[in-house]
């Protein structure tokens, strides 16, 4: 499976809420930096999913992969989001051994 499809199941995992395969494609180490009116920094995989389930809290909100551009060897995927409700980001993944290691997410 190459980063690219990985990226796309955990798209997929995020949207069902399957957190045990989403988690699956976070390396324990990861970083993900969120800016939007401030910018949170959220470290370790147990902080990452402890943030993101408490974002869909009560919440079936959906989203979709509207553009993509990747690397050749796919170390490094920029997106661009879009919720159901109209909101867009550009959020950057970059991958390590195969693994989610970082994503700075940027709310626009």
């Amino acid at each position: 499976m190459t980063n690219l499809e990985k990226l796309q199941s955990f798209f997929e995992a995020e949207n069902l809420r399957n957190w045990t395969t989403y988690e699956s494609f976070m390396h324990d180490k990861i970083r993900w930096e969120l800016h939007g009116q401030q910018t949170e920094v959220i470290q370790g995989k147990n902080h990452y999913l402890s943030r993101i389930k408490a974002a869909y809290a009560q919440s079936n909100q959906q989203f979709s992969c509207l553009h993509y551009e990747c690397t050749v060897e796919q170390e490094r995927i920029v997106t661009l989001l879009k919720n159901d409700a109209g909101k867009l980001s550009c959020d950057i993944f970059e991958f390590e051994n195969g693994l989610i290691i970082r994503e700075w997410e940027f709310l626009l």
